[in-house]
């Protein structure tokens, strides 16, 4: 998750535990980010969703509870 979010950024320092949003991820990069996680798991998440988790481990975190099939609410 974090080398999606750092390409999608376009900052390969990112780090699991940086915000992206005062990292530089743009209303157009968060489009980017959403389609590229449901590229890469086939999860559907929204912008709220990166809103509510605006990191990349939090992000990780979510994408795996709904893989198991939990709300990841």
């Amino acid at each position: 998750m974090t080398g999606i979010c750092a390409t999608v950024i376009g900052s390969p320092d990112l780090q699991a535990d940086t915000d992206l949003f005062t990292h530089g991820l743009t209303s157009l990069n968060l489009i980017r980010l959403v389609g590229a996680v449901q590229e890469r798991w086939g999860i559907r998440l929204t912008g709220l969703d990166v809103h509510d988790h605006p990191t990349a481990r939090q992000l990780t975190l979510l994408v795996e509870s709904r893989l198991n099939g939990q709300s990841g609410a």
